[in-house]
């Protein structure tokens, strides 16, 4: 089963950086950490079919853990 996370809009950003990727807890923060209270601002979660993420931080985070290994999580036996 594939997880899809949450999209969040931000009406104020420039055009090609509005659209937000759900935070990984899930909570109050997008994962480039824009706030989802709206003290940075109006943000709103997209409910219609979800668009591409655009936010410039989001996908550099996505693009970096995509290039990890599962290696580099598993447990090393002198921890």
């Amino acid at each position: 089963m594939m997880f899809r996370p949450k999209v969040y809009y931000e009406p104020g950003a420039p055009y090609g950086s509005g659209f937000h990727c759900q935070g990984a807890d899930g909570a109050d923060f997008t994962l480039c950490g824009f706030s989802l209270d709206g003290v940075e601002g109006a943000i709103e979660e997209v409910t219609s079919k979800p668009p591409r993420v655009d936010c410039p931080q989001c996908l550099a985070i996505i693009r970096m853990c995509r290039r990890l290994s599962a290696r580099t999580f598993e447990q090393s036996d002198s921890q």
